[in-house]
């Protein structure tokens, strides 16, 4: 968070490095995503979990539509269809959920690939590949982003 250097100090922080989740650079999905927040609010959020959070919201969402009811068995039970292959591509941002609705509504299949990383979760319910970020406190009391690097299993 960018209150974090606020209260510590660019000098303390300055050069230190740091990872967590991040999107691919080159996700069509991240960049519709960012594209719609901006528009909405100016700027990309300085917090951590964003589009984590929001990826989990649609997948809920999706889940629960294509299951017909929002009980948590039958959420649970739609979750790896609405976020692995088969089906067609859905990425974020209001038309990319529209028109994921849409594809359930008409009983059809989608593959939602979130704004921070594809949901094709295994038999766990973790990540089978996404990437994290890595970054550092900058001079100038910014975050820059380095690198995103790819994990899949």
């Amino acid at each position: 968070s960018p209150e974090l250097i606020e209260k510590i100090g660019v000098a303390h922080l300055a050069g230190m490095y740091g990872t967590g989740g991040t999107a691919s650079m080159d996700n069509p999905s991240s960049a519709a995503w960012d594209a719609a927040y901006v528009a909405e609010y100016g700027a990309l959020p300085g917090f951590a979990y964003v589009r984590e959070t929001y990826d989990a919201v649609i997948a809920i969402g999706l889940a629960a539509h294509a299951a017909g009811r929002a009980d948590g068995t039958a959420i649970r039970d739609k979750l790896r269809d609405v976020g692995s292959a088969p089906g067609e591509v859905a990425i974020a941002g209001s038309k990319g959920i529209a028109s994921a609705l849409e594809i359930l509504a008409d009983g059809g299949e989608v593959n939602y690939d979130g704004a921070a990383a594809t949901l094709d979760w295994d038999e766990n319910g973790d990540l089978r590949r996404g990437h994290v970020g890595v970054w550092r406190y900058t001079e100038d009391g910014h975050i820059e982003d380095l690198e995103a690097v790819l994990f899949e299993y």
